[in-house]
């Protein structure tokens, strides 16, 4: 078996891999989301009487979203990168602020994809190269971290330690937003009570145990099942941060993924000089 390498020796695979999983995430989320299609018609609206374009903004909006795929697939096959993970966040930026300003939507919740791709940016500038992606590793799994943080934070500002002890999610929404099995579960008091503590101790607990190397790796896989709940609850995934966990908390899956994909090709098998003696 082979030894997994110390992490300053992985950082710049792992870093390999979230750049990957960003920009592909990032194409399906430009290429097919729909509310940026519902945008020329907020805008519409929003400017009725005014003079202004809705055809013209359709089209730069359709500019811009085609460029920032285009940028994104560039970068994803690495092309000009240097140029294009800074456009492809700000492309998505300025998207998403539409999105919400004129489309009506409470939250993106793609946005870190953006600040993700600044800072492998970032990693790519400064003396120390490897100190620069070590650094950055760090401020995603913080990033990460601080995600649940704030998760948990919210619902105890928002509605109090009730919201941990009655398991007021499942109890009082999911008759009406969840899935089957949330509908199942809502009429079960005992066992909501026991899904809003364990949500509590997770939320609070994660942001610490996220940080420390030694567990880490135990606490992403207690995420991913976490949100494998939450799924079959509520059918809501949080695709877009669960996929990043296999690079940003493990490093043998992103050493392999690196070998098989960015490896260079074999060259050509030279046959062997045979050495005629006199």
């Amino acid at each position: 078996m082979t030894d997994v390498p110390p992490l300053s020796e992985s950082t710049a695979e792992r870093l390999w891999l979230v750049e990957k999983l960003v920009l592909g995430w990032l194409m399906l989320v430009l290429a097919l989301d729909p509310a940026w299609t519902r945008l020329p018609q907020a805008w519409t609206l929003l400017n009725d009487g005014a003079g202004a374009s809705p055809g013209a903004f359709a089209s730069a909006l359709g500019a811009l979203r085609l460029a920032a795929v285009g940028g994104a697939a560039a970068a994803f096959a690495g092309a000009a990168r240097a140029v294009l993970l800074p456009f492809v966040a700000g492309a998505f930026l300025l998207l998403s602020w539409a999105s919400q300003s004129l489309g009506g939507a409470v939250w993106n919740y793609n946005l870190h994809l953006a600040w993700f791709l600044v800072l492998l940016r970032v990693a790519d500038v400064g003396a120390s190269p490897a100190a620069a992606r070590a650094r950055t590793l760090s401020l995603m799994q913080l990033a990460v971290a601080l995600f649940y943080l704030q998760s948990g934070l919210s619902k105890l500002v928002g509605s109090g330690a009730w919201w941990f002890l009655e398991g007021t999610a499942i109890h009082h929404y999911a008759p009406t937003l969840g899935t089957a099995l949330g509908r199942l579960l809502a009429g079960q008091p005992g066992l909501c009570r026991c899904v809003g503590l364990a949500t509590g101790v997770l939320e609070f607990a994660l942001p610490v145990l996220l940080l420390v190397p030694r567990t880490q790796r135990l606490a992403a896989v207690a995420a991913w099942g976490f949100h494998a709940g939450v799924f079959l609850v509520f059918g809501i995934g949080f695709w877009q941060l669960q996929i990043l966990y296999v690079a940003l908390f493990f490093r043998a899956p992103a050493l392999a993924v690196h070998r098989l994909l960015a490896a260079p090709p074999p060259g050509p098998v030279r046959p062997a000089t045979q050495l005629s003696l006199p």
